[in-house]
């Protein structure tokens, strides 16, 4: 089956638009760990000097190092350096119009939809 290296694409950013959605909508700006909890601070107008401290339970340090790992800074440097790879692949004919034909960038375009595979618009044919 030919299948669009564009299209593809299209999928990614719209899923990276989802992920940047949620992280820019928590608007925790500093995690850190706390034992088995994780403070942050929240800037929001509503706050007097904009800023309040909260902590929240982990229950353990996995829990804890997980979330600061993936604090809405670090996903946003995700989203961005991901939209990178997708346009170097796209960039010069850099892909073969029919993700079928083996190239380096229609790999790379399909491993970086391989964590979105459980999505419903993902398709079977774009699975490396």
């Amino acid at each position: 089956m030919t299948v669009d290296p564009a299209e593809l694409a299209a999928f990614l950013h719209e899923r990276l638009d989802d992920d940047a959605d949620a992280a820019s909508e928590a608007n925790a700006t500093r995690w850190s760990p706390a034992g088995n909890a994780v403070d942050f601070q929240l800037w929001s107008d509503r706050f007097p000097d904009g800023v309040a401290q909260s902590r929240l339970a982990a229950l353990n340090r996995a829990n804890v190092w997980h979330i600061v790992n993936w604090a809405p800074p670090r996903v946003l440097a995700e989203v961005e350096a991901k939209r990178r790879i997708i346009r170097v692949c796209l960039d010069e004919g850099a892909v073969h119009q029919d993700l079928e034909l083996p190239s380096r960038p229609n790999q790379v375009l399909r491993l970086l939809s391989l964590p979105y595979a459980g999505h419903p618009h993902y398709r079977p044919e774009w699975h490396p």
